[in-house]
């Protein structure tokens, strides 16, 4: 979903509806405690699980071979969907510290949720190598998967720590 409420049809159809399901639970999240008090601490552990659990998924996609097909696809399939699930869980944390952040916060978090979702459509697009690509062809799009989910995972990464720093600057601000 892009954090673009007042142009939805430039949203796909299931994102639009992935958008108001994550919208309309925002408020619910954020009153959970668990969510509400996480702190900086935890949300870098899970990072780092998060880092940790994409290489080694990453590193069992390169030894798979084109007879492996099916389990690569389901594990290429098992990151994508992790992959979504973060990033939204990021687009349903800029959402709830909007009214908090500076118009230069914004933009960034903007900037960064579309680059996120680029890096993310071009992984899909290796995923899809995958799926259709011939036996010839095995080696070159499973590399362009690993490479690019790498580079998504390291954007990820970043822009977890861009919003932290962002999320901190507007705490600082409260009265």
């Amino acid at each position: 979903m892009y954090i673009y409420p007042s142009h939805p049809e430039c949203m796909p159809a299931g994102r639009r509806l992935v958008a108001a399901v994550l919208l309309a639970m925002a408020p619910l999240v954020a009153s959970l405690p668990a969510h509400a008090a996480q702190s900086a601490a935890s949300a870098k552990v899970d990072l780092q699980q998060v880092q940790k659990e994409s290489a080694q998924a990453l590193e069992a996609m390169k030894k798979y071979t084109a007879a492996q097909r099916k389990e690569a696809l389901a594990n290429g399939k098992e990151l994508l969907d992790a992959m979504d699930n973060r990033i939204d869980r990021l687009e349903v944390r800029t959402q709830n510290e909007w009214d908090q952040l500076s118009q230069a916060a914004r933009q960034q978090r903007m900037v960064a949720m579309r680059a996120l979702r680029d890096q993310r459509d071009d992984v899909a697009q290796w995923y899809g190598g995958i799926r259709h690509g011939s036996a010839g062809a095995w080696d070159e799009v499973k590399q362009g998967f690993v490479d690019a989910y790498g580079t998504l995972s390291r954007s990820f990464g970043d822009a977890v720590a861009q919003f932290d720093s962002t999320s901190a600057a507007a705490q600082k601000k409260k009265p």
